[in-house]
């Protein structure tokens, strides 16, 4: 799901939890800067194409983003919205 994605659901009234599903996809030949803190068994599971080995590298520098303290969504949507 990308961050900029327009999302959203009413309110959960019932008395039934509601169940997420999120699925992310990425290139064959990219690693994560930070790890996954919700980790499925399906992580770097090859959707298409073969394995290269090889990672893709660019010549830029970058700032490793922040670690969230909470892993939840709406941990996340807390701390977002101080």
């Amino acid at each position: 799901m990308h961050a900029s994605l327009l999302h959203g659901s009413a309110p959960n009234l019932s008395n039934k939890s509601r169940t997420l599903y999120i699925s992310t996809y990425y290139a064959e030949d990219a690693i994560e800067l930070s790890p996954n803190h919700l980790p499925s068994t399906l992580t770097h599971e090859l959707v298409r194409g073969e394995a290269s080995g090889r990672v893709r590298c660019s010549s830029y520098d970058m700032q490793l983003p922040e670690v969230p303290k909470g892993t939840s969504f709406f941990a996340q949507q807390a701390s977002a919205e101080k």
